[in-house]
């Protein structure tokens, strides 16, 4: 049930849904009014009285079968040591696609690998960060085309996945970004 209040607001009760018609588009703005609407690319988004448009929220929550950003993590460049970028969730099969690694500090003598506990250069070997050499700088790191194709992995429900620094030359705060599939298992 939509009940209309005194003081012009609305509310929804009940076991009730909102529908939403899909806009080809994104709508005009209102100054001072906010709209929730949604596209066909099934995206929920806001927009703000001044037209700046937000995205609020996915169909697909649990990000299965869509490439997304499924992490961000503070990482050290001053000592030798592995850190865990992500967890794979029960049910799931993680597929790796890249990471942007962006640093806080020259990290140009920093090497680093990806991969599993046990394998942390299953994923990708060691990576030279010489590129990072200043604060703000950020690669992107992910496995090259070639001919043949390069063989991939995936790792399964509960597999730890983590970045290894193997050589500490940079900063202490830096951030890695970890982009991929999950798909049912």
């Amino acid at each position: 049930m939509v009940a209309l209040l005194n003081d012009g607001e609305a509310r929804l009760s009940g076991n009730a849904a909102l529908e939403l018609h899909e806009h080809s588009g994104t709508p005009s703005a209102v100054a001072d009014y906010g709209k929730i609407y949604t596209k066909s690319d099934n995206l929920l988004y806001f927009q703000d009285g001044a037209g700046v448009e937000h995205t609020i929220g996915i169909v697909d929550i649990d990000n299965t079968n869509r490439l997304t950003k499924l992490s961000t993590t503070s990482v050290a460049f001053n000592a030798v040591a592995a850190t865990t970028l992500y967890t794979v969730p029960t049910g799931k099969i993680f597929i790796p696609v890249l990471a942007i690694i962006r640093a806080g500090a020259d990290a140009a003598l920093t090497d680093v690998t990806f991969g599993k506990v046990g394998a942390l250069t299953d994923w990708l070997g060691t990576i030279q960060l010489d590129n990072l050499d200043a604060a703000g700088d950020q690669v992107k790191v992910e496995q090259t085309n070639a001919n043949p194709p390069l063989k991939s992995k995936t790792y399964a429900a509960a597999v730890v996945f983590q970045i290894d620094v193997t050589v500490a030359q940079g900063g202490a705060t830096n951030y890695v970004d970890l982009f991929g599939y999950l798909i049912d298992e």
